[in-house]
């Protein structure tokens, strides 16, 4: 490593994980030879310096790249804290190939999801069968499948202690989707907008206590996948929103803001959980000496560098 003490100081505090200091040796590894070209260490050298060091670095099959950005950055910020002489913000402006499509489909945050759906649905003060779709996807940001979403029940939503208990799965509520939560557990009508008259509708919902019943029969699977898809597309086709979400790309932004949430409290990131839920109930080929173990790890990996990614678009 290039200036050896001063990155053993940085690894030191930044970590006590054996795994993420491997991961910032060998970074510092791999940006060394630019050092020693420039005669200085990387946290001096300017964004036009470094973006064709970081898009070379980024072009190597090399693990936990998006891990190694990120500890790039945290190591200027460290060093400009630290004040080292000439420390900027170079890494900071870097533009990774990549993120951008991140930043387009997927979200930060449940306050960002709640903006998305405000720019997609009917608002929850008009009570329209909107509210329905909006739990769906505030399920999925939970981590409840839309298969399960439609099996959810009044009483399996606890609005006191923010969860919801479908099968196997406990799923957080969070503070933005409240309102839409609470009107699809006590309404028993919703509005509906007729092209004959000036004025909305009421129409009874169907009989049952699911919280995804509407007003013509009961919710299937095909139906609503359907239904939202197309309503999704449509958004992002005329310009009602920015982003290109799906259900999937949903569930997947809840699952690494979950992790992040954990990573902060001093937790390990680990997706072996998630790899395991993945694979459950699938039949794969193996192949050599492939064992059902080895492909849980890789799965689990994947979510694990497809995080990194994710919290380096968002910043976070």
């Amino acid at each position: 490593m290039y200036n050896e003490e001063l990155k053993r100081q940085f690894i030191k505090s930044y970590t006590d994980s054996l795994h993420t200091e491997t991961v910032a040796r060998t970074i510092f590894d791999a940006i060394e030879p630019y050092e020693k070209q420039w005669g200085a260490d990387m946290c001096t050298r300017s964004t036009a310096e470094l973006q064709p060091v970081i898009d070379d670095l980024l072009g190597i099959r090399m693990r936990s790249k998006w891990m190694s950005i990120i500890i790039l950055r945290e190591y200027a910020k460290w060093c400009m804290l630290a004040k080292y002489p000439g420390a900027c913000n170079g890494i900071m402006e870097v533009n990774m190939i990549g993120l951008e499509k991140i930043k387009k489909q997927m979200v930060a945050s449940p306050l960002h999801l709640q903006r998305y759906l405000d720019e997609i649905f009917d608002p929850v003060r008009e009570e329209t069968i909107d509210i329905t779709y909006r739990c769906h996807l505030w399920m999925a940001y939970g981590g409840i499948s839309d298969e399960d979403s439609l099996s959810v029940r009044v009483g399996d939503v606890n609005l006191e202690d923010l969860r919801i208990n479908v099968g196997d799965t406990e799923a957080p509520i969070y503070r933005e989707a409240l309102p839409a939560f609470k009107s699809a557990i006590t309404l028993t009508s919703f509005s509906h907008r007729h092209p004959h008259y000036k004025r909305p509708v009421r129409k009874d919902r169907v009989a049952g206590d699911t919280i995804m019943r509407g007003v013509k029969a009961d919710a299937h699977l095909l139906t609503l996948r359907s239904a939202l898809s197309r309503r999704l597309t449509e958004a992002a086709k005329t310009g009602q929103s920015k982003l290109q979400l799906s259900f999937y790309r949903i569930w997947l932004s809840g699952l690494f803001y979950r992790m992040y949430e954990a990573e902060r409290a001093g937790f390990p990131v680990d997706f072996s959980a998630a790899a395991v839920n993945e694979m459950h109930g699938k039949t794969y080929s193996l192949t050599g000496r492939s064992t059902m173990q080895q492909k849980q790890n890789r799965k689990a990996r994947d979510y694990a560098e497809d995080y990194q990614r994710w919290k380096l678009a968002f910043s976070i």
